[in-house]
């Protein structure tokens, strides 16, 4: 019974400290009306395969979403997840907050960054 019970709170420890999202690379800065490219990496450390990830993207200032279908990681492997968005033409120029998130059925992970319309 207690190796059960370690067991599971192993688990649960796994998937607390579970941060999967790794670097963001972007085309920024970008112009207005142009497509801003996101590539995302997703690492999976955990023991087992993940599936249906979906990485989604909001941008604070405009409450607009975008995101990835879903996809599956293996089990130690590293997924590159690409969303695109065309920055509209009538937005102001100037730095936007976008909040990145890879998310599960059982955990979400999110990370900021900046973009710079020029």
């Amino acid at each position: 019974m207690y190796k059960k019970f370690l067991l599971l709170i192993l688990m649960i420890f796994s998937l607390v400290s579970f941060q999967p999202l790794g670097a963001i690379f972007t085309n920024d800065p970008v112009r207005r009306g142009q497509e801003l490219v996101l590539n995302v990496n997703i690492d999976n450390d955990l023991n087992y395969k993940i599936k249906d990830m979906q990485v989604r993207a909001f941008v604070y200032d405009l409450g607009e979403v975008f995101s990835s279908n879903e996809f599956d990681v293996g089990r130690g492997d590293t997924v590159t997840s690409r969303l695109n968005w065309e920055v509209p033409e009538d937005i102001p120029l100037g730095e936007y907050v976008i909040k990145v998130s890879a998310s599960h059925d059982r955990f979400r992970h999110s990370k900021h960054i900046f973009i710079e319309v020029i």
